[in-house]
């Protein structure tokens, strides 16, 4: 919270930093009080992705970071 403000950031679904490739969103009950937050994960085709971006001009190491979770270390780019 930030003067009086909530802020919930769940990152983005192509650059994941927690090790879950999935993408996610946040509900949140907004009313006279705030509910809890609930965080959900969403798979898509994580195999078309990384094919795209392999064609594409970005570089492979993205495709690596995606599979992996954010983790480009655990995963040899084939």
């Amino acid at each position: 919270m930030v003067e009086g403000v909530h802020f919930l950031n769940t990152g983005s679904v192509g650059k994941p930093k927690d090790g879950d490739w999935r993408a996610g969103y946040v509900l949140v009950e907004a009313g006279e009080e705030i509910g809890p937050p609930e965080f959900v994960r969403v798979e898509y085709d994580l195999d078309r992705t990384v094919a795209g971006i392999r064609e594409s001009e970005l570089p492979d190491e993205f495709a690596a970071q995606l599979m992996a979770g954010g983790t480009p270390a655990a995963v040899e780019i084939p």
